[in-house]
């Protein structure tokens, strides 16, 4: 998707939060979203307190691309936040550029042991000169982009991408939840490959991929509907 491109290396998600505290009641406090923003900024300042955000997408409506969220919007219990794409433009490119360096840094290095910016520019331009690109963003602000193509026998994710500060927190998994909705009304299987560093694998095998393949620098994932009889 076996090259040293780091084709859709994907998003990292390793952080995880734990808590052993005898759980409290809190009110559930409704902002909009300059009001978020505002206290969020101001409770990272203070160090106080961690704002933990769950993100959920809603499904799709004929072509409309917009993601809504679910539920109750809580400065505690988990903010819901409302994730949405639109198509990219060339406008994006330096954005993209940024987020492919920040996004795959760690997982190329981890595995290759160094970063050559200009391979990596190299890489983001070939990749990126292709159409069908969308950028990814959490209450209108862009925090990465994706690449999903719907081929005539399956869904190939051809490309997944977050800011570092966006990931673990659940945007990617949303994200790919939508796809496979897709996929079970298609009935046909989404198929798509990662660095064999990265830790977004165990994100896809979560969500129910199982690998195909594996070569000495990728991993090949493929889900598939239940109605297939995988």
């Amino acid at each position: 998707m076996a090259t040293t491109h780091p084709v859709n290396q994907g998003e990292h998600l390793a952080r995880t939060t734990e808590s052993h505290a005898t759980p409290q009641r809190v009110p559930v406090l409704l902002f909009d979203a300059r009001e978020l923003s505002a206290l969020r900024a101001a409770l990272h300042r203070s160090g106080t307190l961690e704002v933990q955000q769950n993100y959920r997408v809603a499904g799709r409506s004929g072509n409309d691309r917009s993601r809504g969220t679910d539920g109750l919007s809580s400065c505690v219990a988990g903010v819901a936040m409302k994730v949405s794409l639109r198509p990219a433009t060339q406008s994006d490119t330096e954005f993209a550029r940024r987020v492919h360096h920040r996004a795959y840094h760690d997982v190329v290095v981890a595995q290759f042991g160094g970063w050559d910016v200009t391979a990596q520019d190299r890489f983001f331009e070939s990749d990126w000169s292709r159409p069908g690109f969308e950028v990814i963003a959490l209450e209108g602000v862009p925090c990465g982009y994706m690449c999903v193509e719907d081929r005539e026998h399956d869904i190939h994710v051809r490309e997944l991408a977050l800011l570092p500060r966006h990931q673990g927190n659940g945007i990617g998994t949303s994200i790919l939840q939508d796809v496979m909705e897709r996929a079970a009304e298609r009935n046909v299987p989404i198929r798509l490959g990662a660095l064999r560093e990265n830790r977004a694998l165990q994100m896809y095998r979560n969500l129910g991929f199982d690998e195909t393949s594996r070569t000495e620098t990728h991993v090949t994932l493929e889900w598939r509907p239940h109605s297939t009889g995988a």
